[in-house]
């Protein structure tokens, strides 16, 4: 997003006209707005699946369990002939929105058919597991499809709990500290962020690669962010180590692919890292236990958020002068 202050002050130093500025600032308002309106248009799909679900279930025990099924199969099936149509005479917003709709509902029956049949037994994300292989036909349904970006969510998660299933049968999550868990995650997200990036390269035309990649780097740096803040005892130091590790080999690769977007991510990270540091150091040597020890780490707090923008400068300056 643009800021009109900014882009005044880039007018007043003469490096865009004030043409210029009045076109990005429509681009701007017209790229935020449809977004915005497919945000707003997927939330009334779900909050009309959501009423649809109260209704049903306020009535619940006075339906049979033969009118349950048959509305929940009548509305799977009008959901997609509602897309297939909408897509056939060329509204494809529309079908990629029916899409969704139709993704939730599956789910929503696969739920019905188990408490109906009172299906029990196996392993709970073996229900995940059905879900993603009903509805895997509706990635390759519509070119830009936006159930990617429910799909791939329920994958992760099955893919998650299968992985964290088969460490536990093996004895590999033998760790004393619940925390060190992290590091398998991190891994096996990261694993992951490349199948999509690779799925992106070769494939472009699938936005299960995009969004498998974005939801795999968001759940990487959400492990990483636990691992790193739960290294404030002594004792954990090495974790920061193995932090710092991680966002320096990362670091390399995203500048091989010119990722700098990420490479400002993990710097940012970088500078989390540098106050757990400090955060031991302080309390190895008692100064956050006295006035003066306070002081001195303020000071620190404060010459480190100085400096940090020199330091992420010198890290992005090879950026700026391709």
């Amino acid at each position: 997003m643009f800021k009109a202050k900014k882009l005044d002050k880039l007018v007043a130093a003469g490096i865009i006209s004030a043409e210029q500025r009045q076109q990005i600032l429509d681009f701007d308002k017209d790229k935020n707005s449809g977004f915005a309106a497919k945000l707003l248009s997927i939330l009334g799909i779900f909050i009309i699946g959501v009423g649809v679900i109260s209704i049903i279930a306020a009535n619940w025990d006075g339906i049979s369990d033969t009118i349950k099924l048959f509305v929940m199969f009548l509305m799977l099936f009008g959901s997609g002939m509602l897309a297939f149509y909408w897509d056939k005479n060329g509204m494809t917003e529309k079908a990629e929105k029916m899409l969704v709709g139709l993704f939730l509902l599956s789910g929503a029956a696969i739920g019905l058919i188990i408490q109906v049949y009172q299906l029990s037994g196996g392993k709970w994300y073996n229900v995940l597991l059905v879900w993603c292989l009903v509805t895997l036909p509706l990635l390759f349904a519509l070119k830009k499809s936006y159930v990617a970006y429910f799909w791939v969510p329920v994958f992760l998660v099955w893919c998650d709990a299968v992985f964290w299933d088969w460490r536990g049968t093996r004895g590999l999550a033998a760790f004393y500290d619940p925390f060190g868990y992290m590091l398998w995650d991190i891994g096996f997200f990261a694993a992951f962020a490349f199948i999509g990036k690779m799925i992106m390269k070769y494939t472009s035309q699938m936005t299960v690669g995009k969004a498998l990649c974005k939801y795999s780097l968001f759940a990487v740096y959400l492990c990483l962010a636990l691992y790193i803040v739960s290294a404030w005892k002594i004792t954990h130091i090495s974790r920061l180590g193995i932090a710092i590790a991680l966002l320096v080999v990362s670091g390399f690769v995203y500048r091989y692919y010119g990722a700098y977007h990420l490479i400002r991510r993990n710097i940012k990270f970088g500078g989390l890292v540098a106050v757990m540091f400090y955060v031991n150091f302080a309390d190895r040597f008692g100064l956050l236990h006295s006035g003066i020890g306070l002081i001195l780490s303020g000071v620190g707090l404060i010459l480190l958020v100085k400096y940090w923008k020199k330091i992420t400068t010198l890290f992005l300056q090879e950026k700026n002068n391709d």
